[in-house]
């Protein structure tokens, strides 16, 4: 369910980020993961387990895509590059760190709710960075001829 809710949250996210601001669009996508976090760390079963797995899912496929489509929307194209590899590093090193520190959490106490709680917390900080985030110009990808290059 996790899989099939992470290829059609990509999917889902490019429809929406085409028709709507996008950093709205990944809060909600956020907010969706936020619950599952929630309802994960509730040691909730059955049904909510799965709805937690397919909020999870849309929240992951989501991030992948939006990243991209961010920074070419909020930096000049000549840094497209860099910057995308800095953003894209600092979510491969979460993907690689997120799961040590889910096993150490459960190490330490036992339970995952003290490591989903964290999470939890973090992804509410990304939701408000996202809702922050000033307008953008509607193309994106900006040469700017004065930009000191």
């Amino acid at each position: 369910m996790f899989g099939g809710a992470a290829f059609a949250g990509r999917i889902v996210t490019g429809y929406f980020v085409d028709r709507f601001f996008a950093p709205y669009v990944i809060a909600v996508l956020f907010a969706g993961a936020t619950l599952a976090m929630v309802i994960l760390a509730a040691q909730s079963t059955g049904h909510l387990a799965y709805l937690a797995a397919v909020l999870m899912g849309l929240g992951v496929g989501a991030e992948a895509d939006v990243m991209p489509y961010l920074v070419s929307r909020y930096f000049d194209i000549r840094t497209l590059g860099e910057l995308f590899g800095y953003v894209f590093s600092s979510y491969t090193l979460g993907v690689a760190v997120g799961p040590l520190l889910m096993g150490a959490g459960f190490d330490a106490t036992g339970s995952y709710r003290l490591p989903l709680i964290v999470f939890t917390v973090a992804l509410i900080a990304a939701i408000a960075s996202s809702v922050t985030l000033p307008r953008y110009a509607r193309g994106g990808l900006h040469v700017y001829p004065n930009a000191g290059h």
